[in-house]
């Protein structure tokens, strides 16, 4: 396979693709209002899998995940030191 970067860049890659006339682009739109219009053969749904199968199961756990950056602290007196990995 071959790899490249578009030659006037993803942006103008993008504008072309949103840009086409078969393509219509709604945004802050529930996709359950728009089913009985559309006919599609596949759909890609961009949201939360959980919301996409009406919490069937409840809200999933990875919507919960909090990151937290360990804080380490300075010491009064003396200046912020290295904390090296363990090798």
């Amino acid at each position: 396979t071959y790899q490249a970067m578009p030659s006037r860049g993803y942006t103008e890659m993008f504008r072309n693709i949103l840009n086409h006339p078969n393509i219509e682009i709604q945004l802050n739109t529930d996709y359950r209002e728009l089913l009985p219009d559309i006919k599609f053969d596949k759909m890609i749904y961009t949201g939360a899998i959980d919301q996409f199968f009406d919490y069937l199961h409840g809200e999933l756990p990875y919507r919960s995940l909090r990151f937290a950056v360990p804080q380490y602290g300075i010491f009064p007196g003396r200046c912020p030191g290295e904390l090296p990995q363990s090798l």
